[in-house]
């Protein structure tokens, strides 16, 4: 599972508001029990970016590595060795998970919610 997100690196309030926006994708491997999957130290960064590189370059810009990645696991995947037994791990992404403002970003719709 994917999610993405903002989030502001430095005081979020004042003139500097949205100045060190970042933005983050993270993962968590669903095939975990619950009990593992639901706990903080199962969700892995997989990227990092400036928010405003997000709107220089666009979101396929930015997404490309990473998609590119995802695609290698799913095709080859990882070798892994656990107690003596060598496994080949393949990789899927089931679905994303993000909150109003960065699934509207992914899906290319308006990210203003203003009433104004």
């Amino acid at each position: 599972m994917l999610y993405f997100d903002d989030f502001e690196g430095a005081k979020p309030l004042g003139s500097k508001r949205g100045v060190h926006t970042m933005f983050a994708v993270y993962f968590t491997l669903l095939n975990l029990p619950m009990k593992y999957r639901s706990k903080i130290e199962s969700m892995h960064l997989a990227l990092l970016t400036k928010s405003c590189s997000v709107t220089k370059n666009g979101l396929d810009v930015i997404l490309d590595p990473l998609i590119n990645d995802l695609k290698l696991w799913q095709k080859t995947g990882v070798v892994a060795t656990v107690n003596g037994m060598t496994y080949t791990l393949l990789g899927h992404v089931a679905f994303v998970r993000a909150d109003n403002l960065a699934a509207n970003q992914i899906a290319g719709f308006t990210q203003n919610f203003s009433h104004g």
